[in-house]
């Protein structure tokens, strides 16, 4: 899914989630930045948070890789869902840090040469030998 596929199909599922998506707004214009190899796991993510009820006013504002972990920021209310939404959030970072953020299967997170990843054994050996 490395030309940006998975990202779109999220998008077009939780629209509510991301700013105005008219034409003319790229990926990373909408907040996404991260390897394809995490699409299910902030699939995962937003399935709990649509399923919460939230407010028309919360918006995903970035997603991003910080230091070989998934982040999520957001704005708006969350109403009485504070917590829940800190957990699937929570929970969307601790599995980032068990799946490959370039391909998605099981990784582990390392630093290399001063840069924080997390990947599995191929995508490693394949950064290795570029």
């Amino acid at each position: 899914m490395s030309d940006g596929k998975g990202r779109v199909e999220l998008i077009e599922r939780f629209p509510g989630f991301f700013r105005a998506t008219e034409e003319g707004f790229g990926l990373s214009d909408l907040g996404i930045w991260t390897g394809p190899g995490w699409d299910g796991v902030i699939g995962q993510c937003l399935t709990t948070l649509a399923g919460l009820g939230l407010p028309d006013d919360f918006r995903l504002v970035q997603i991003k890789e910080k230091f070989g972990e998934l982040r999520i920021y957001h704005n708006g209310r969350t109403g009485e869902h504070d917590h829940a939404v800190e957990d699937a959030i929570a929970q969307a970072t601790e599995a980032s840090v068990h799946t490959c953020e370039r391909c998605g299967m099981a990784g582990i997170r390392m630093a290399e040469h001063g840069w924080w990843r997390t990947l599995c054994a191929s995508c490693l050996q394949r950064s290795s030998e570029a």
